[in-house]
Parts: C-alpha cells; structure tokens; sequence
C-alpha cells in the first residue's frame, strides 16, 4: 500500500505542559468517535461516533472553551451517521435503508427533531448498508458512497450500483445534481470556496484500476481534469501550504514500508 498526501489538513490541539488531554475531556471520550469536526472558529468540537462500548450511534457536541462535553444526542435506529459544517452551521445525516435524512444541528439543540428528507433515486437498491459521506463547499452539502473499503458492496452484490456525488441544497435537502455517476468514489474533499470537487476514483473492486484522481466543477459536475494513478490504495486531504513546499516538476512516488 502506498501512502501519497496530494493535499494535507492538520488539526492540531495544543495542550498545557503537563496535561495529556486538553482539560476536562478526557483521551478515552474522543477515542470513542468515528469523526471529530471543529467548528471554523474552533469553539464546538461535534463528534460523530458508531456502535462503540454500548453507546451510540450518537452526535457529541463538546465545549471547547470549557472542554467539556455538553450534549449527547442519539441518533436513530443502528444507522451509521455522517456529519459537517457548511460555514457555521452543522449538518447531521442518517440513511435509514430508504431515504436519507438531514439535520441542522447546533450547540443548543437538545433533540432532533422531524429531518429533511432526502429522495434517493430509485436506481439505488434499497434496504441495503450504505456507507454514505457528507461534505460541504461553497452553499452546497455534497453526499457521495464510498466505496474501496474491505465492505465495499460491490463485492457481494449481483446487481449494478450507481456512483457519483449527490449536489444536496441545504434549506430543503432537494437532491439539485448527481455528478460522474459511473464514477465509484473512494473519497471526494471541497476546495474552501465549494468551486471545486476533488475525487479519488476507485476503479474495479479491489482498486484493480483504472485509478484517479479527478477534479470536478461543483455547479454542474463537469470533470475538468484528471490524472491516471498506478494500481493501489490511494488517500487525499486538504491543506494550505506555502508555495515552497510544493513539488515543482514531476513528482517520482515511492512505496513506504508496510
């Protein structure tokens, strides 16, 4: 397996001499969480956690200024959720085997109530486990299932799985575009300013190619430009560096040790 960080995001808490987590939340609270998303001004600290130690799934919404935990909200059924912030505002998303659902979540918020829903197209087959992602850019909340990973569905089904991005408007959790919908994405990331989508192509099952990296307008789904990769398990993320740490030229990539 080859490990390539194309573009990188650090989230980096700074903790006082002699602390070992920052205040009152403690190590063993922020293990248990399948997602962590700071809020932009770094005050709300929202984690996403499964089925873990006999809790959840949940959202936890932690106080950052006073580093406490503040709220636990369950979310329903056995669901996996997902979750991110669209500029200040939080959003919350559980498939339930249907449809989707979708919440606007904030540090007050005390229960979920009656989500959005989101009309899945009927070409999806249902009832199935669907490990949906959720992103943010620009206005739009994008929602996409991922695939290359040990349960990838492909694996076990017979029947033909759509891919693609789903363009999701946030006020009424209409499905506005389905982008690249042969494309089987393995992640997909958001410049800061939602023009751009960048997407890790899977290919076959197994990652058995053809691999790529792709870069897709976020208005209309156009991919705008791609590039081939060698046969493997690929990741990308997001960072600001400056223009001296960029690679100039061809990039030659190297295995790491396994």
């Amino acid at each position: 397996m080859r490990h390539y960080t194309l573009i990188s995001l650090l989230l980096v808490v700074i903790l006082s001499p002699g602390q070992s987590q920052p205040g009152g939340i403690t190590e063993s609270q922020l293990n248990l969480h399948n997602q962590l998303l700071p809020s932009p001004d770094s005050r709300w600290l929202f984690g996403i956690t499964y089925s873990q130690r006999g809790h959840g799934p949940s959202l936890d919404i932690f106080d950052m200024d006073n580093k406490v935990l503040i709220r636990r909200l369950r979310t329903p059924g056995e669901y996996l959720p997902a979750g991110n912030w669209l500029g200040d505002q939080f959003f919350l998303y559980v498939y339930d085997g249907n449809q989707g659902n979708l919440w606007k979540v904030t540090p007050e918020t005390n229960k979920l109530d009656a989500p959005l829903k989101i009309a899945i197209p009927t070409s999806f087959p249902k009832n199935r486990f669907i490990l949906h992602k959720l992103i943010a850019g620009g206005k739009r909340l994008f929602l996409y299932e991922g695939f290359g990973h040990k349960l990838d569905p492909r694996s076990s089904s017979s029947e033909e799985i759509p891919g693609g991005i789903f363009s999701i408007e946030p006020s009424s959790g209409k499905i506005v575009g389905h982008f690249a919908r042969s494309v089987h994405f393995a992640r997909v990331i958001a410049s800061p300013d939602g023009k751009w989508l960048y997407g890790m192509d899977s290919g076959q099952i197994h990652w058995s190619g053809p691999v790529r990296l792709l870069k897709l307008d976020s208005s209309n789904g156009a991919i705008v430009a791609e590039r081939a990769l060698e046969r493997d398990v690929w990741f990308i993320s997001l960072a600001k560096l400056p223009a001296s740490a960029i690679p100039q030229g061809a990039v030659q990539t190297e295995p790491c040790e396994n």
